[in-house]
C-alpha cells in the first residue's frame, strides 16, 4: 500500500519520557523504513517549568501554535499526522485531506462532564480543548487506541464514525523476549501498581484494596509512580506504611525487571484510553488484576481478572486468589504472555497504513 511521504507532527519535548513520547518512538520505528520525516514544536525540555505549571502550560501552547503554523506551512507531505489527540489545535494550520490525529483518550471532556474525577477546567483550558475537538472533527481520519475512546471521540467530538478506526498500540520486540515463567507467587508476594497521580488512576483504592490484601496474605506493595504525601499518609493511616514501597522515574529497563518479580500487577484505573501498564505486565509474565472500567477490557480481554473499580472486595479477592493458588497463578501467566503477542507491531503497522490510506478518500 503505497502512501507516500509522511510527517509525524510530535508534541513532546526531545528528551521527555512518557506515553507521549514513547508513542512517537512507536509510530517512528513502527513505519521504518518508510518514507516518514518528524517534526517536534514543544518547547525544549524544562523550558515551561521555569515559568511554574500554570504560566508554563501556556507558554507551550503558545510555542506549540506559532512552530507549528510556521513548521508545517514549510513541510510538504501527502499525509500530517498528529500524534497527540491534545494537541490537535495544531491541525488548523493543515488541509483536512490530510490530516491524520492520534486521539488518544478524551479524558479533558470527560472531566468536563462529571463521567470521571477530576478539576473543573478552566476557561482558558477550555478554550484549548474547543480548539482541539474543532480540528478532530474536520480531521481527515482520527486513530484511536481503542474502541471504547474511539466511541468518545464520536460522541464528544463529533467525529464521523467512517473516518474513525481503531489502531491498538503495540509492544517493541525487547518487551515480548520472556522465558519460561519459573517464579512461585507465594514465595515473593509482591504487588505492583504503575500509576501517576490523575485522580482517575484510583491510587488512593490501590492502598484500601492492598489493606484487604494484607488481612489474609502478608503480601507487599510497591507503588511506581510520583511520590504523594497524601497518599504516604492514607498508607499509614490504613496501617500498611511499612509494607508500603515507593519509586519514582523507573527507566524501561527497571519496569521489566520489576513485573518480572512481581506476583502480579494491580490496576483498579477508573479510566484508560489504553492502559499501558496491562500489556506490559502480560508481555512479562506478570498476570494481572485490573478493573473493567473504560477500555481495559479489549486490552486484557480474558487474561486478566476482572471487577467494577468500585468492588474493592472483589479485587482484593482476586489477588488473594492469584497470591494463594499457583494454578490460576500460573494460567494468567500463560494466557497474558498469549494476549500480550497479539499486540504486534506487524499489527500497528497495518492499521497505520488503512488509516493513512483512507485520509482523504
Amino acid at each position: 500500500m503505497s502512501i507516500g511521504r509522511i510527517l509525524l507532527v510530535d508534541a513532546s519535548p526531545k528528551g521527555e519520557r512518557g506515553s507521549m513520547p514513547r508513542y512517537a518512538d512507536l509510530v517512528r520505528t513502527a513505519l521504518a523504513p518508510a518514507n516518514v520525516d518528524r517534526v517536534r514544536i514543544a518547547l525544549p525540555l524544562g523550558v515551561s517549568s521555569v515559568f511554574g505549571a500554570r504560566i508554563g502550560t501556556w507558554i507551550q501552547h503558545a510555542w506549540r501554535m506559532s512552530v507549528a503554523r510556521f513548521a508545517l506551512a514549510g513541510r510538504e507531505a501527502d499525509v500530517y499526522h498528529i500524534l497527540d489527540g491534545s494537541c490537535a489545535y495544531v491541525g488548523q494550520w493543515i488541509s483536512p485531506r490530510r490530516c491524520v490525529i492520534t486521539c488518544h483518550d478524551m479524558i479533558p471532556q470527560l472531566q468536563a462532564e462529571g463521567s470521571i474525577p477530576g478539576r473543573e477546567p478552566s476557561p482558558a483550558a477550555l478554550w484549548v480543548m474547543k480548539k482541539s475537538v474543532c480540528v478532530l472533527s474536520r480531521a481527515g481520519h482520527v486513530i484511536t487506541d481503542s474502541e471504547n475512546t474511539r466511541q468518545d471521540a464520536i460522541r464528544l467530538a463529533g467525529v464521523k464514525q467512517d473516518r474513525a478506526t481503531v489502531v491498538p498500540l503495540a509492544l517493541t520486540r525487547e518487551w515480548c523476549s520472556v522465558g519460561e515463567i519459573v517464579r512461585d507467587p507465594a514465595e515473593s508476594p509482591l504487588i505492583l501498581h504503575i500509576g501517576n497521580s490523575a485522580s482517575y488512576k484510583n491510587r488512593q483504592g490501590v492502598l484500601r484494596i492492598f489493606r484487604r490484601i494484607q488481612e489474609k496474605v502478608p503480601a507487599k506493595l510497591l507503588m511506581v509512580g510520583p511520590d504523594d504525601k497524601g497518599l504516604r499518609q492514607s498508607a499509614r493511616t490504613l496501617g500498611i506504611g511499612q509494607v508500603v514501597e515507593w519509586r519514582e522515574n523507573v527507566t524501561d529497563s527497571e519496569l521489566k525487571g520489576l513485573y518480572g518479580s512481581a506476583a502480579l500487577l494491580l490496576f483498579p484505573s477508573l479510566y484508560e484510553g489504553f492502559g499501558w501498564p496491562v500489556l506490559e505486565a502480560m508481555a512479562c509474565g506478570c498476570p494481572v488484576v485490573c478493573s473493567h472500567a473504560a477500555s481495559l477490557p479489549e486490552v486484557a480481554g480474558g487474561a486478566a481478572l476482572m471487577a467494577d473499580p468500585s468492588d474493592e472486595a472483589g479485587l482484593a479477592a482476586h489477588c488473594i486468589e492469584m497470591l494463594t493458588r499457583k494454578e490460576t497463578w500460573e494460567r494468567y501467566c500463560r494466557s497474558g504472555l498469549e494476549r500480550a503477542s497479539g499486540f504486534s507491531i506487524e499489527r500497528m503497522v497495518e492499521g497505520l497504513r488503512k488509516a493513512y490510506a483512507a485520509c482523504g478518500s
